[in-house]
């Protein structure tokens, strides 16, 4: 397991105090929490926190008008310079002197501090470290008090300042020590804050009950006007305007909206926010009618009000205006809450909210590691989601006391959550619908401090302080099933083992109970007894080991099963406790920090982290007895006990410095501290508060951890946050560069540099540069700054390109490689990974299509060569047949002429003369579908047949290609037809062979009546004829064929002809007659009857004996050919 865990975020707390900004774009806000930043995107609804760390509380920050430095100033003084986009940390510095603001000029070059009654003036440092990057350039003073605030002119020339002492001052950048400042004095209280006008010649002061609105009046000796300086020597400051807030409230911030021409927003002190649009800027040019004195003062207030809202009970202490003046920033101190309002839909951007006072006291993690419960002192829950930082769920009305302790049911989402409170209540809440469904109770009023479910999500115990017994409910029906009693002190800690039924249960009396709640008995199975309190306990995620910490400060393992001892753990010099300055002994003496008071297995049972009275977090390696390494949950000074040796220059004669409470500036803060009973709720608040951690989890996966400070919820994980940027901002740039870069084979080089670029055509050029057997190296190495941008360049080439195999296998590599960050980053991600799925969606689907639709063209082509075999063979057949038709042309006017045909591979075949008439008496006597065989051993072939269904489309296929027909099973039908009818013609045909499915016939016709009937010789290879019933009885049509000549059709084929106004006779060639078929044998429910086609063939049995011919009804037909086929 890996051991390098960073700090990650910090949760449950989203404002301190101080004051917060917006970025120079507007998409994020800077909130000061502690002595930590943290920072929520506004546009992906995230947030993180700055790895950077101050001594102490911020008070103040400020941001470069480009956005690259980041300046933090905490309550002592002490400063640090930051890279913003890389935060990393670039220089300290000490002011030597409490800061009550700071601000940047508006061209970037200075930045200003007031430190106590002075202002001063700095040069902006570099975006590099330097050994000395503060250049002081102004100090100047005048003031009777401390300098609250400042504000620039918007051509960095002229700096105004307010100060305690009710007055303004101007000082001037250009001008050298002999320069007089301007002082303004007209206000009865002290300034909050000070603006410069859009045009230098205004200044807006508030106060805690009035704004003045201060106008430069040039001397009109000489005509002369005023000029974009500030001169005293060209003009002179009075009071336009007065506007008094008369609503009962103190002013306690306010922000101003330059480019708007005039936006102001005050916050007063309980929770009431005004919008004002500033009416002087609407004004003319012209110089306006001022008075010298209050009384002639002008009544019309400059101030017009938008609109006024309540936004909590509490004061504002700080408003922020985005740059584009659409949304609002307030932080309220007194309840942890941080709100961005959009004033012109009137909708919140952002609504969070930590726990009050810090008080938080309890956490659990979800079983799938990416959620966070916490419980606080007020009784308040809260549900936090670890990939955005956000709270998205809290319940706050359930509990009527402090939370104690909190589990998640086992389901794999973790659907629902278990929380034990001192008001004697175990209630369980649906994280789907965001309701309290379940409410446990005991039968009489106890206080619970710890809660457990079992494995299977079924039952909820839960341990009290008196009397000290454990309870054990239903989670479906609410029933109390059992009371298991036998501590004789409050259960301090539960835990069910994670493959078994045993609940163990810690206690003050100083043993761990092992209890199986399934079986009905209400004595513990096994008691295992330490040397002192029970603190906590923990089962390793296999349940064969169970890990107690006790008031001695050792930590015990445990054979669960078998309740025997495995080990101790010597941990009372390892958490490294510091001193209190109320100490009087030293902290290696002192008991505090001596145990730990919460423990955790990994997820793999290796190691064991555990906290207590202390800022560190102790990491061990079970197998070893070793600690791995310590983590600091926090280096804030405002805490006390971070420090294991105090200083004596903190102690007065009054007691430590730290204890002497300041005097409020403010009457809201005078108020009563020692009411009896707000002990808990006053520790945070009065005095400093002490470094502790309640409570400590391991996440399921084992990448991450989390513990409660008194800052809030640090969690510290394995996943780096800091995308780090291998490319500087000042590095140039350019397609040339690129190309450059790309053609000497740096190809992760130029990749990241066309990013940076930002040019899809640079992008596209480099992507398809690169080799396919280097993208695995490449994406290896790229930073996961980059990965966004890189999904969403294949997102859309993907979508149209051609190359689906080359960007899959880009896509294939980022999984691989990224895929943990892929994974929790998924809401930030989650529209890119949706362009992905419809690319590669709509290619599946394509390519899909495509190969349906080539899947018959495919089993055609792989049929050709068969079918160039049968060709070959059809073609064989016919030269043989013409050879014989050659040479047995000897009489044209015998009546029969047969031509027998030889397969050419079945040469030793029994060759058979079959005449039509026997073909058509075998059709018709098959009965629908089923067909009829002609044995083997009477001599007979088969002649295999095909009705018209089945032939329909080869007949069509085949009627002009070639000069050799096919005659189908409905030719034959309808010839055998017209002749019984007609008594003019006989046809014959000639039958291919079984394994050759097919006969080759022609027949023709000549009009006259000297032509003489021809004789048709059928050769019907040995196999298994079938013929079809339902097409010799139902097909039509005229027996006379089309023929070309009879010529043309004597030198081809094997040819009948057929006289249409002759008398049929029949005179076989060959000594060898057909055995005919007998028809099949009737069944009892169908008894067999004569059918009209049997009829038919015996007259025309009788018919062929006549020797004149009869006349046919017919016309006469044309020289055509007709050709079909028959299998």
């Amino acid at each position: 397991m890996k051991y390098a865990f960073r700090f990650s975020n910090l949760c449950g707390a989203v404002y301190n105090k101080g004051n917060v900004l917006f970025t120079p774009d507007g998409n994020c806000l800077l909130s000061p929490v502690s002595n930590r930043v943290s920072v929520f995107n506004l546009i992906d609804n995230t947030s993180y926190t700055l790895p950077t760390q101050t001594e102490s509380d911020i008070e103040h920050m400020a941001m470069s008008p480009n956005g690259n430095l980041l300046f933090t100033v905490d309550e002592r003084g002490k400063a640090q310079l930051i890279n913003f986009p890389q935060q990393v940390i670039l220089s300290n510095f000490n002011f030597k002197g409490r800061v009550a603001a700071l601000r940047f000029s508006p061209n970037g070059a200075y930045f200003a501090a007031t430190v106590g009654e002075q202002v001063k003036v700095w040069k902006t440092p570099p975006l590099r470290k330097e050994f000395a990057p503060f250049v002081h350039l102004r100090s100047w003073g005048g003031h009777f008090d401390d300098t609250s605030c400042l504000d620039w002119s918007h051509d960095s020339k002229w700096v105004v300042a307010g100060s305690s002492d009710m007055s303004l001052r101007i000082y001037s950048m250009k001008n050298g020590h002999n320069y007089i400042p301007v002082t303004l004095t007209a206000h009865r209280g002290r300034i909050l804050q000070c603006f410069f006008g859009p045009d230098n010649h205004t200044i807006y002061s508030f106060s805690p009950l009035e704004m003045i609105a201060w106008k430069f009046v040039p001397h009109t000796r000489g005509q002369q006007t005023p000029t974009k300086g500030c001169s005293t020597h060209k003009g002179k400051w009075r009071v336009s305007h007065r506007h008094s807030f008369n609503n009962g409230r103190h002013v306690s911030s306010v922000s101003y909206h330059k480019p708007n021409g005039g936006l102001f927003v005050v916050g007063f002190e309980g929770g009431l926010y005004d919008l004002y649009n500033n009416t002087t800027t609407a004004t003319t040019t012209t110089t306006p009618t001022i008075a010298t004195s209050t009384d002639n003062t002008s009544t019309q207030s400059p101030l017009s009000l938008i609109h006024s809202l309540s936004i909590s009970k509490y004061r504002i202490d700080t408003v922020a205006t985005s740059p584009s003046g659409e949304w609002l920033a307030f932080g309220i101190e007194k309840s942890g809450q941080l709100l961005v309002w959009e004033w012109q839909s009137e909708t919140f951007v952002l609504k969070q909210q930590g726990h009050t006072s810090k008080a938080m006291s309890c956490l659990a993690y979800s079983p799938d590691g990416q959620t966070v419960a916490t419980g606080d002192d007020f009784g308040k829950v809260k549900v936090w989601n670890l990939a955005t930082g956000y709270c998205y769920v809290t319940f706050d009305k359930e509990h009527k006391s402090g939370i104690t302790a909190l589990t998640f049911s086992p389901s794999p989402h973790g659907a629902s959550l278990f929380s034990a409170s001192i008001d004697g209540t175990v209630r369980a809440y649906d994280l789907v619908r965001y309701r309290n469904f379940r409410v446990f109770k005991a039968p009489v009023p106890v206080q619970f401090t710890s809660v457990a479910i079992d494995w299977s999500g079924e039952v909820v115990c839960a341990g009290s302080i008196d009397p000290p017994s454990i309870y054990v409910w239903s989670v479906q029906t609410m029933k109390l099933l059992d009371e298991l009693k036998g501590h004789n002190g409050p259960i301090s800690c539960l835990a069910f083992s994670p493959n078994s039924n045993i609940l163990a249960s810690g206690s003050w009396d100083n043993s761990v109970r092992l209890w199986d709640v399934f079986t009905g008995s209400s004595r513990a199975s096994e008691t295992l007894a330490h040397p002192g309190d029970i603190l906590a306990l923990a089962f390793r995620p296999d349940g064969r080991q169970l890990a107690v910490s006790s008031m001695t400060g050792q930590i015990h393992f445990w054979d669960p099963q078998s309740a025997t001892a495995e080990g101790t753990l010597e941990g009372r010099t390892d958490l490294l406790a510091g001193r209190t300055a109320a100490d009087f002994r030293t902290a290696k003496s002192t008991p505090q920090g001596k145990f730990f008071t919460s423990l955790c297995y990994s997820g793999d049972g290796q190691t064991l982290i555990a906290g207590g009275d202390s800022k560190y977090l102790v990491l061990y390696d079970i197998q070893q007895r070793l600690v791995i390494r310590r983590f600091a949950v926090s280096n804030n000074h405002s805490l006390t006990g971070l420090s294991r040796f105090l200083s004596g220059w903190n102690m007065t004669e009054a007691g430590p410095r730290s204890e002497i409470l300041e005097e409020y500036k403010d009457r809201f803060d005078r108020r009563s501290r020692t009411l009896p009973g707000v002990d808990a709720i006053n520790q945070n608040q009065q005095g400093k508060r002490r470094i502790r951690t309640k409570s400590v989890k391991f996440s399921p996966t084992g990448r991450s951890f989390a513990a409660i400070s008194p800052e809030g919820l640090v969690v510290f994980s394995l996943d780096d946050r800091v995308l780090f940027d291998p490319f500087l901002l000042d590095i140039e740039i350019t397609p040339k560069t690129v190309r450059e870069t790309l053609s000497e084979g740096q190809y992760l080089k130029a990749l990241i540099m066309s990013f940076r670029l930002n040019e899809q055509e640079i992008i596209s050029e480099v992507v398809h540069s690169i080799p396919p057997e280097d993208i695995q190296l490449i994406i290896r190495d790229v930073p996961d700054l980059y990965l966004p941008r890189l999904l969403g360049f294949l997102a859309k080439s993907l979508a149209a390109s051609l190359h689906v195999e080359f960007h899959l296998l880009w896509l294939l590599q980022c999984f691989n490689h990224h895929g943990t960050y892929l994974r929790n980053n998924t809401n930030t991600l989650a529209p890119l990974l949706r362009d992905l799925q419809k690319a590669v969606v709509f290619h599946t689907e394509a390519l899909t299509s495509i190969c349906e639709e080539n899947m018959y063209s495919l089993d055609y082509l792989t049929s050709i060569p068969n079918a160039r075999k049968v060709f070959e063979q059809r073609q064989k057949v016919f030269e043989e047949m013409k050879q014989r038709e050659e040479a047995n042309v000897g009489d044209e006017d015998d009546d029969n002429e047969a031509y027998n045909m030889d397969d050419d591979e079945d040469d030793g075949e029994e060759r058979l003369s079959v005449t039509k008439q026997q073909l058509l008496s075998l059709a018709t006597t098959t009965n629908g579908d089923d067909h009829t065989a002609m044995e083997e051993g009477e001599g007979a072939g088969e002649p295999l047949v095909k009705s018209k269904g089945d032939e329909e489309d080869e007949d069509d296929a085949d009627d002009d290609d070639d000069d050799s027909g096919w005659i189908s099973l409905e030719t034959l039908t309808n010839t055998g037809k017209n002749s019984n009818s007609n008594n003019s013609q006989t046809q014959t045909t000639t039958v291919e062979p079984e394994h050759a499915k097919a006969a080759v016939m022609e027949e023709d016709e000549e009009d006259g009546d000297d032509e003489k009937p021809s004789e048709v010789t059928t050769t019907v290879a040995k196999g298994r004829a079938k013929g079809n019933s339902n097409s010799n009885s139902n097909g039509s049509g005229s027996g006379k064929g089309r023929g070309r000549g009879r010529n043309r059709s004597k030198g081809k084929s094997a040819v009948a002809q057929a006289d249409a106004g002759a008398a049929p006779t029949t005179t076989p060639t060959t000594p060898t007659t057909p055995t005919p078929t007998p028809p099949p044998q009737a069944t009892k429910k169908q008894p067999q009857t004569p059918t009209k086609a049997d009829s038919n063939s015996n007259s025309n049995s009788k018919k062929q004996t006549a020797a004149t011919p009869q006349p046919t009804n017919s016309t006469k037909p044309t020289n055509k050919k007709r050709r079909r086929s028959v299998k």
